[in-house]
């Protein structure tokens, strides 16, 4: 018995690890064996005969769907026709139906080659994989911002195919419309799912409570909350930090705050996004005290400041022209092992420059350089401008020539700096050379 035993042990500590091993084989061999597929079918794509070529060859044994998405993800920069020719082609060959996210690169190509009709046919050859609404919706998710017409047709064509929409599908169709300020829209869609049938989850409530908030409409959405709670959908820490950020972003922080401690009366920890969120709102606001006491609570309840909090500490601070103690919590955040990024930097320089103190602001740029970071419009801008107030002109122009010389073209922000400062300086013919310079290189005033 005791043999026996034994030998049941070494079967179950031996037999997984040979099968794992044999499947991990396998698997590389097989990424290896389409990676190879891949390249081959890469480099017939780039010659003039490749229909020919393609066809001669032996590529056709080893076709798959993972094959043809790599070969669409990875060749955007030939000809959007001919990929879809090649598409075609590799949907005739194969036993197995396409990746979905293969039509939707190819869609994307087409719509980018302005080939509308084509990128039409290929939504309506998914839409006949019969695949579910949810995962043909969430294939076409680039499509949400820059082709919602293309979406919309999806969509209805589905139904039209009698495709019965779930949570998820009305979700992502509640979620595109207010991407693109629809708001209105998102509310009758979810009205319309609840009378089909179709129960609104947690997700889908935070959806449109986001949507409300982004377009100012905080009451609104608070109803939506209640009305979730009412129905048994609990709310969780996103929903709350959404309408904590949209009531700061209509400066009712009192408001927004309130909502904080029912979120934690329910049991629920506020998270660094909800309190950074509130800092913000009380600063912008003008209550640096009350954002600070926040701040103090958050390390209080053991949540860490990242960078967004500091920079938003920070860029409270500079508004409210307090520079020098911006400066300070440049200081501490360093301090607390935390790496000022280029926004703290911008941040502080357009600070300082703000409160006519140009040279400081100058050598933080010197500093922001000096770690590596990338100095872009926004830095340079805000320095030629608070030079050119304190009536530095010569300065203002080096930091012109400095930016040039780091390959940063000037844009029409850096133009109409450099004009108003020369008018406000009584240097107007000056300031028409350098309308004249702007135009030249293509700007218009």
């Amino acid at each position: 018995m005791k043999v026996l035993i034994s030998r049941r042990k070494v079967i179950r500590c031996t037999t997984p690890v040979s099968l794992i091993s044999n499947r991990f084989h396998c698997s590389q061999a097989s990424n290896q064996n389409n990676d190879t597929t891949v390249q081959q079918i890469a480099t017939i794509l780039t010659q003039k005969n490749w229909e020919f070529l393609l066809d001669s060859s032996h590529v056709a044994q080893t076709l798959n769907p993972d094959v043809i998405r790599s070969v669409l993800h990875q060749n955007k920069s030939i000809d959007s026709k001919r990929l879809l020719s090649f598409f075609n082609w590799s949907t005739s060959q194969m036993g197995t139906p396409q990746n979905l996210s293969s039509f939707s690169i190819l869609v994307v190509m087409l719509c980018n080659s302005n080939q509308f009709s084509l990128a039409r046919w290929v939504l309506v050859k998914m839409i006949e994989t019969r695949s579910p609404v949810s995962l043909v919706v969430d294939s076409i998710d680039l499509l949400k911002g820059s082709q919602m017409d293309l979406f919309w047709r999806v969509f209805n064509a589905m139904i039209d195919s009698k495709i019965k929409p779930d949570v998820y599908s009305y979700t992502n169709l509640i979620s595109a419309h207010c991407k693109v300020g629809n708001v209105e829209e998102g509310k009758s869609v979810f009205l319309e799912m609840q009378e089909k049938g179709c129960v609104p989850n947690l997700f889908t409530y935070s959806v449109l409570i986001g949507g409300l908030c982004k377009a100012g409409l905080v009451d609104e959405a608070l109803e939506i909350k209640q009305s979730m709670t009412e129905k048994g959908v609990t709310p969780n820490g996103y929903t709350y930090s959404i309408l904590i950020d949209g009531f700061c972003k209509q400066k009712r922080s009192k408001e927004a705050k309130s909502l904080l401690g029912e979120m934690t009366s329910v049991g629920l920890n506020a998270n660094v996004v909800a309190y950074t969120a509130l800092m913000d709102g009380f600063m912008k606001e003008g209550d640096m005290e009350e954002a600070f006491r926040i701040k103090d609570e958050m390390v209080s309840c053991g949540i860490e400041l990242n960078c967004v909090t500091y920079n938003t500490i920070i860029d409270g601070l500079c508004i409210a022209g307090l520079v020098d103690k911006a400066l300070e919590i440049k200081q501490s955040m360093i301090k607390n092992g935390l790496t000022p990024d280029r926004y703290t930097y911008a941040i502080l320089i357009d600070g300082f420059c703000k409160q006519k103190r140009s040279k400081e602001a100058k050598s933080l740029l010197g500093e922001m350089s000096n770690v590596g970071l990338k100095v872009d419009h926004v830095v340079y801008n805000a320095l030629i401008d608070g030079f050119m107030k304190e009536g530095d002109k010569e300065e203002a122009f080096r930091i012109k020539d400095e930016m040039v010389s780091r390959g940063i073209e000037l844009n029409c922000v850096t133009y109409n700096t450099i004009i108003d400062g020369l008018c406000k300086a009584g240097l107007v013919d000056e300031a028409l050379e350098i309308k004249q310079s702007m135009i030249k290189k293509g700007g218009g005033p």
